[in-house]
């Protein structure tokens, strides 16, 4: 299977108050649950797994990304992966979150809810063609704090914290 490599430039808020679906056009009905599974960590990058669970239709897809940089900008390698290789992957993962995801319509962004002992934390994350668009991006006034360069809500901290990071 291909890998898919770029770089991706990224900003992350804690959702202070979750607006209404039809507010922010949020596209229930492209909710996916993901479960990552963390195996490398160091301080520039990670190795994880995903498990995608489409909602509607019960579809799965499996893959395998490489990250490194902290931050705003970050490389990215993904490979897709058969549920047998990502079950021989999951068996050897040091942490997991779970969490659900809900895109947005007009911007690359979706928001997280996680579960388990994160459960009440909500993220939101925009994804930016440039660094310039992501200057000159507004957040709107139901995005609370960013926490793009805090390391404490980075999906590789998350899955390793006892709690919502405070």
């Amino acid at each position: 299977m291909p890998l898919k490599s770029g770089q991706e430039i990224e900003r992350t808020w804690i959702v202070k108050e979750m607006p209404s679906f039809e507010e922010v056009k949020i596209l229930p009905k492209l909710a996916i649950t993901v479960t990552q599974d963390y195996i490398l960590l160091d301080g520039q990058g990670e190795l994880r797994t995903r498990k995608i669970e489409f909602i509607e239709g019960k579809k799965l897809k499996y893959d395998m990304a490489i990250k490194i940089g902290n931050g705003m900008i970050r490389t990215e390698v993904i490979k897709q992966l058969d549920p047998d290789e990502w079950k021989s992957l999951h068996k050897v993962s040091k942490g997991s979150l779970t969490q659900t995801l809900l895109p947005l319509r007009g911007v690359n962004s979706v928001i997280h809810i996680y579960k388990g002992k994160l459960k009440g934390l909500v993220l939101v994350e925009v994804e930016f063609p440039n660094i310039s668009e992501s200057k000159k991006f507004i957040p709107p006034y139901w995005f609370g704090k960013e926490v793009t360069n805090d390391i404490r809500f980075r999906g590789k901290s998350l899955a390793f914290s006892e709690g919502i990071p405070q």
